[in-house]
């Protein structure tokens, strides 16, 4: 009997503890479905993502609007576009991210929005790279449209979750009540004519269904749309592609005041220092650079700090240059470097030390006649340093050695130079 016991109260304690593990695991999935629920429409995932590698470690704190991701990195089939560097978006601000073509903005975007890095699920996004459906409803019923899809998508996950447990489920109670305080569904019409007018509908067009709208008055209805919803990280693809002046104007004025978090790509630097805060680069290095100010601030800051890095740089290798030729010993050449700054008291004291080694029986200033290719070009700037000291009896001398050497064109080392040099 004891036997039997003691197997019926294992087998009591390993059904209980896979109990255990079940209610743990169907409460890890059911957070997962909220936070989906959470996330709203307008994140997903792009096409390109499906071979892209990302990674990187959030920084920031969870509750924080500020994202600060250390160790970003994007790589797609191998090649790697964004290397292990740092990512930060601080609320309010609105970045214009720059790089050549090809570099990975576009990638970089997707990857944001596809939550392929850790961004805290309070943080809702809408990326823009697309046109809007073509269907069968009108270009204001298209933007009400996805406003009013939302707030009956909160509503209805709000009132769940009280049903489900009220007490349990109170901090996504609160995040969705704040966003519904946002919405006002008497306003949804006239608010999405606003945004349609600015954009350059006329009452015509706002009437027209969008299967009937080309690709850029769809791109028009889109945009719309992302600026209804205002969501507290917008990601726009090059915006202005599809817009002519009016329409660019007025969005670029629309988004100088956006409240929330914005970060964009364009080719238009009109647009740039109109909406910009804060300048993103792309580097080739696949690094991120932060820069404060809009377009023109960037260039101008940069345009200065390579100038003063240029300026510094030569005047490290000027002051490297005379340390070279105030230490050159006796009965050596100095260096070629040593042609951009001359020090005369220096040159004086090496021509006098190698004319003594070479026993000339000439004035210093014979060591003219030294033809070596390696030293052709110094033995002609030291001469024209030292001929202010010299007579003019004294440089006539030593035309007709200058001459000869150079025509016959002998290569001789100093101690060949020693013995020919007995023979004058």
């Amino acid at each position: 009997m004891g036997r039997k016991e003691d197997a019926a109260r294992k087998a009591k304690a390993k059904a209980k503890a896979a109990s255990k593990k079940d209610s743990k695991l169907e409460e890890h999935l059911d957070k997962i479905a909220k936070d989906e629920m959470m996330k709203g429409p307008g994140c997903k995932r792009s096409a390109v993502l499906e071979t892209a590698v990302v990674t990187g470690v959030l920084a920031s704190q969870e509750q924080a609007r500020d994202v600060k991701i250390e160790q970003f990195s994007v790589s797609v089939y191998g090649k790697e576009f964004i290397a292990d560097t740092r990512l930060e978006l601080n609320f309010g601000r609105r970045y214009g991210l720059i790089g050549n073509n090809g570099s990975g903005k576009s990638t970089m975007l997707a990857a944001i929005a596809a939550r392929e890095i850790p961004i805290p699920d309070h943080i809702d996004m809408w990326f823009l790279d697309s046109e809007a459906k073509p269907e069968e409803v009108t270009a204001v019923e298209a933007v009400v449209q996805v406003v009013a899809n939302e707030h009956a998508r909160l509503t209805e996950l709000s009132q769940k979750l009280l049903e489900e447990d009220a007490e349990k489920n109170m901090d996504y109670i609160a995040e969705i009540g704040d966003k519904l305080d946002r919405m006002d569904p008497s306003t949804f019409e006239a608010r999405a004519c606003e945004l349609l007018h600015g954009l350059g509908f006329l009452p015509a067009m706002m009437a027209k269904h969008t299967k009937d709208m080309s690709g850029g008055w769809r791109m028009r209805v889109a945009l719309a749309q992302a600026l209804f919803v205002e969501p507290s990280l917008l990601l726009l693809d090059e915006p202005t592609n599809h817009l002519d002046l009016g329409a660019c104007v007025w969005l670029e004025e629309y988004l100088k005041t956006y409240p929330n978090t914005l970060l964009f790509t364009s080719h238009s630097e009109d647009f740039m220092n109109g909406v910009c805060t804060n300048i993103m680069q792309l580097t080739l290095k696949g690094t991120l650079v932060t820069w404060g100010g809009n377009y023109a601030q960037y260039m101008q800051t940069r345009t200065e700090l390579e100038k003063n890095q240029m300026t510094s740089s030569k005047k490290n290798r000027m002051i490297s240059n005379t340390s070279k030729t105030s230490s050159v010993p006796a009965g050596h050449m100095p260096t070629c470097e040593s042609k951009l700054n001359p020090d005369r008291k220096s040159l004086t004291r090496w021509w006098r030390q190698a004319s003594q080694r070479c026993q000339f029986l000439i004035p210093p200033t014979g060591l003219l006649f030294l033809t070596l290719k390696k030293y052709h070009l110094q033995c002609w700037h030291l001469i024209m340093c030292l001929s202010p000291t010299l007579d003019e009896e004294r440089i006539i001398s030593t035309k007709g050695l200058i001459w000869v050497w150079t025509w016959t064109r002998v290569w001789l080392s100093w101690d060949q130079m020693e013995l020919a040099s007995r023979h004058f």
